[in-house]
C-alpha cells in the first residue's frame, strides 16, 4: 500500500465514522435538561437581613399564620409586623428577639470598627 492509499483509506474511514455518528444522533431521543430540583432554603440569618427592619407592632395572628423567619405557627403567641397597614409579614416573638440581637450586634460592630485603632 502506498502512502496515497493509506491517506485515502484514513479519509474514507473518518467520513464513514462521521456518517455513523450522524445516524446515531438522529436515532437518540432528545431529553430536555430537568430543572433544578432542590434549591436550599435561605438561612435564618439571611431571612432576618432580608426582612428589612425590626417589626414593632404587636398583632393577633390568624389561625393559619406562620412566622416569616422560622415558618412556625404562633399558637397562643402574639405576632409582630412593621406597623404598616399593607404589611402582611408576621414574625414570632422569638425571631423578633433574634432580629433585635442581630441589630444590636451589627451596631456594636460598626461602632467598634468606626472607633479604629489608636
Amino acid at each position: 500500500m502506498t502512502e496515497f492509499e493509506v491517506i485515502l483509506f484514513i479519509l474514507l474511514a473518518c467520513w464513514a465514522l462521521g456518517k455513523i455518528l450522524e445516524i446515531v444522533q438522529r436515532l437518540k431521543p432528545e431529553h430536555p435538561r430537568p430543572p433544578a430540583l432542590f434549591i436550599p432554603p435561605p438561612s435564618k440569618a439571611t431571612k432576618i437581613e432580608e426582612f428589612g427592619g425590626i417589626p414593632k407592632k404587636q398583632v393577633s395572628p390568624g389561625p393559619d399564620s406562620r412566622c416569616e423567619i422560622c415558618e412556625g405557627g404562633f399558637g397562643t403567641q402574639t405576632a409582630f409586623h412593621s406597623g404598616m397597614a399593607n404589611d402582611l409579614r408576621l414574625v414570632c416573638s422569638t425571631c423578633r428577639d433574634l432580629m433585635i440581637s442581630a441589630s444590636r450586634h451589627s451596631h456594636a460592630q460598626s461602632f467598634h470598627n468606626a472607633d479604629g485603632p489608636r
